[in-house]
Formats: C-alpha cells, structure tokens, sequence
C-alpha cells in the first residue's frame, strides 16, 4: 500500500521532470535619469526561455508613489493593484509590457519600479515568481523660485518681498501652489 502511495505521487507531482522555473526571465527598462514632471516609459519584458510553457503567469507593478499613469500597453486586467494576466506564455515566448506616465517627487530621489511574474510551469504543482526592478533618480526640477527682499525689516513699515518662479522644462508643469510660512505678525497687503 505504502509503494502504491509512493509511485503515485511520483506520477502527479512528477518530480523527474519537475523544472525550478529558472529559465523564466523579467527584465525592467527604465530612464536613469529624469526630470520632475517628465513623461517617461518603463518596458517589462517577461521571456519564458524554458522548454516547457508556463501557466497562470500574472504580473504585478509596483510603481514609485509620485509616478502618473497615463497608457499601458496592453491594458492591465486589474488597474487598481496594477495587475495583468498573461494566462499562458509558451516556451521560447517573450510577453512585453508598456507602461508610458508623467513621474513627479523631489529632486535627486531615487523612484523604483518592481515587477513580480507569478507563475506555475506546466509540469509542476507549484507556483513560483521572478522578481526585478529599476530606479529612476530624479533631476533637478524644472520650476525654480527666487525669492527677493531685505534681510530685515523694521515693525510697522511697509517692505516688499517678490517671488518669481520659473519653468524651464519642455513639458507642461501640473498645477503649482506655493505654500508661505510667515510669522503671525506679518500682515500680507498683496
């Protein structure tokens, strides 16, 4: 009874065949560089280079917090956890995604791309992932302010203080607010 049990396991589990799901590949290509409000396009390249195919294959995005989606190519299965299910990709296939936004944030931070492939090779009983990811450091931003004024002021006087921002990227900039930090005895006249 107990052989029987063994040599039917061997049969569904199939473990002389059974691959580690290592020939399935993702790869991430993402600007380094880019400046705040630039549109930029990130291309997920998912390769399943096996022999074998594989099934249930799902890929899940996580993209930096401050980046915009605009398109994607193909559209995703579920838009709200950035989530497209490929089904199954046959040996030898390469699947590619296309993700095309505006990216925002500080200047000089690093935004990071993840993609994880879930997928399940066609003679295995267990799923497996592939995981990468890309950064993009962000330039300095396009919109510059100077502020001018003197140094001090005396109680009572009028003084005069003048802000000027300056756009000097190609790309539209999205709504701007400046947001002033002044004392409470300040007096705002215009």
């Amino acid at each position: 009874l107990l052989a029987v049990a063994a040599w039917a396991s061997f049969l569904i589990f199939k473990p002389y065949t059974a691959t580690s799901g290592g020939n399935v590949l993702i790869a991430i290509t993402a600007p380094a560089t880019a400046t705040v409000g630039q549109e930029i396009i990130y291309t997920i390249r998912t390769a399943n280079d096996d022999r074998i195919p594989i099934a249930n294959a799902t890929l899940e995005l996580k993209l930096p917090d401050d980046f915009a989606i605009i398109t994607t190519d193909p559209t995703p299965t579920d838009a709200r956890v950035s989530r497209w299910t490929f089904g199954t990709i046959p040996a030898h296939t390469t699947r590619t995604l296309t993700v095309r936004g505006r990216i925002y944030g500080t200047s000089a931070a690093s935004m990071r791309i993840e993609a994880t492939i879930l997928y399940r090779p066609s003679n295995f009983n267990a799923d497996f992932q592939v995981v990468a990811s890309a950064a993009t450091t962000l330039a300095a931003s396009p919109v510059h302010l100077i502020a001018q004024g003197p140094d001090r002021a005396v109680s009572g006087a009028p003084t005069t203080y003048t802000i000027t921002y300056e756009h000097t990227g190609t790309a539209p900039s999205p709504p701007l607010a400046l947001l002033l930090t002044i004392p409470r005895t300040f007096t705002l006249v215009s």
